[in-house]
């Protein structure tokens, strides 16, 4: 048991309504100055690359945190490979974490754990503060298990000088971009293929959420009232075809099946694609190596029936046991010049889209992802931790066998599709009941 607040000392709490005044009311940081003393079991996920810079803005803040209250920030790292089943262990505990950094689908699955404080987020800024994808996922039947804490999108990154190379135009629609992608692979001298795009990596579920939002489709109905999964469908069949095309036709090297996000990075940086569906944080990069004017960023192409832009990211989830400094910590992370220095960090967008403005002013490659979010953002469904896992196993099958040979036109990708969807359906049924 932890020392700092024990299970007996939360019934005190409750006793005395100190709970309910740190879970949905104001907690002044002068009071906490006085009472001091207590420590704060803080979970972060890990950002790969840009960990470092995430960490150091955190201790950071931390350290003021602790000179101004007199509260202690316990700062914990998670891989994000491993952060849903982390919070949900201790969640399940019950006493190891006071407030977690979670996946943005995630509260409507940990909420129903019984382990965290329902949020009044008009404490936190407001509702309307935070764009509307950033909120819908931390809201469950009108009650916020969770507040918006960063949005993680992507954008078309390109290599300007190679499209200049051969007078191509930025690609607008997926059209678009499949002609301009064999083009880069069979007469750029810059660039060995058009564009990549991997296979194996949790990333590649989210390339093929955009590609289906784009053809129209859906992933899942609402875990909430029904289990019916919506992926396998014909506008699912037909945004994987997309993708499998964009390999068969040699503007995607074959090999893209079997990357992570690292084997991403390292086709554009050694100059092996032209183009990719990349992150915010890719930009500076790809800047370094190549020269600023010759890396743009532009707005993900329309498909045939929409043009989507993906609004992840994580939220901020508070546990019922949590000292009551919890959410003067939260506030503080919140505070739009703090939140603006640890978004800068980690190079991902804010929630809020005042915060969003300064972002861009400071670094304009960051207005194609900022405008996607506005106009086009769509959010990942409630029920994505029980999704992604068997979503990404058939993603991978299809394209391995697309890079292998033996991919079979009329059957492997419905087959991939229909069984992931069985499967979906079963652990949706199982985790929402």
């Amino acid at each position: 048991m932890r020392s700092h607040h024990s299970r007996r000392r939360f019934l005190r709490l409750i006793g005395s309504g100190a709970l309910a005044a740190a879970a949905t009311g104001p907690w002044p940081a002068r009071a906490l100055a006085q009472s001091g003393g207590e420590t704060i079991d803080f979970l972060h996920m890990s950002v790969g690359s840009i960990e470092e810079p995430f960490s150091q803005a955190l201790q950071t803040l931390a350290e003021d945190f602790e000179a101004e209250t007199g509260t202690t920030v316990n700062d914990m790292t998670s891989d994000w490979s491993v952060g849903f089943d982390r919070v949900r262990a201790a969640a399940i505990a019950g006493d190891e974490l006071d407030l977690a950094q979670v996946g943005a689908p995630w509260p409507a699955e940990l909420r129903s754990i019984g382990a965290f404080a329902p949020l009044d987020l008009a404490d936190l800024g407001g509702a309307d503060s935070f764009i509307e994808p950033a909120r819908a996922t931390a809201i469950i039947d009108e009650q916020a298990w969770a507040v918006p804490f960063a949005i993680d999108t992507r954008a078309l990154i390109y290599r300007r000088d190679a499209l200049n190379e051969l007078g191509l135009a930025v690609p607008s629609t997926l059209d678009d971009l499949q002609e301009t992608a064999l083009s880069l692979s069979q007469d750029s001298a810059r660039v060995e293929f058009g564009i990549g795009l991997p296979g194996a990596d949790p990333v590649t579920t989210h390339n093929f959420a955009m590609l289906l939002w784009d053809y129209g489709g859906e992933i899942v109905d609402s875990p909430l009232t029904s289990a019916r999964a919506r992926f396998h469908e014909a506008a699912g069949e037909a945004a994987l075809q997309y993708w499998v095309d964009l390999m068969r036709s040699g503007a995607m090297p074959p090999d893209a099946a079997e990357w992570t996000l690292q084997g991403q990075l390292g086709a554009m940086l050694d100059g092996r694609i032209g183009m990719t569906f990349g992150f915010p944080f890719e930009v500076p990069l790809y800047q370094n190596s190549f020269g600023a004017e010759n890396v743009g960023v532009a707005l993900l192409p329309r498909g045939p029936e929409a043009q989507a832009a993906l609004v992840a990211g994580s939220h901020l989830m508070l546990f019922r046991e949590a000292p009551p400094a919890t959410m003067a910590w939260m506030r503080w992370l919140l505070d739009p010049k703090r939140h603006r220095t640890i978004m800068r960090a980690i190079h991902n967008l804010s929630p809020r889209s005042r915060t969003n403005e300064l972002l861009v002013d400071e670094r304009p490659h960051m207005a194609p992802f900022a405008e996607g979010v506005e106009r086009f953002g769509r959010h990942l469904p409630l029920g994505w931790g029980v999704i992604e896992a068997i979503l990404q196993r058939a993603l991978a099958d299809v394209l391995g066998r697309v890079a292998t040979g033996a991919f079979r036109d009329d059957a492997t990708i419905p087959e991939a599709l229909n069984g992931a969807a069985r499967q979906v359906e079963r652990a949706l049924a199982e985790a929402f009941g």
